[in-house]
């Protein structure tokens, strides 16, 4: 459940991190991870997922956690 509850959190948050033409980062059938690559650097997309979980996904603390051992220089 708490995975089903982290992703929908995350969806909603990705929804919001647009780049200068309205594209969104929150994958959906109309935009796969191939699409948000290509309109998204990987820095950028770190950076969300940073500022997701030291924000909303703080709630999902052994993933943030994980997150931030993968990655400790955005910590």
């Amino acid at each position: 459940m708490e995975s089903f509850n982290r992703n929908k959190e995350m969806n909603r948050f990705l929804e919001n991190k647009t780049d200068g033409f309205g594209s969104n980062m929150r994958p959906s059938s109309n935009s796969i991870g191939f699409d948000i690559q290509e309109n998204f650097t990987r820095d950028e997309c770190l950076g969300a997922l940073c500022d997701f979980y030291k924000g909303p996904g703080a709630e999902f603390k052994d993933t943030a956690d994980d997150f931030f051992k993968q990655h400790p220089d955005l910590e």
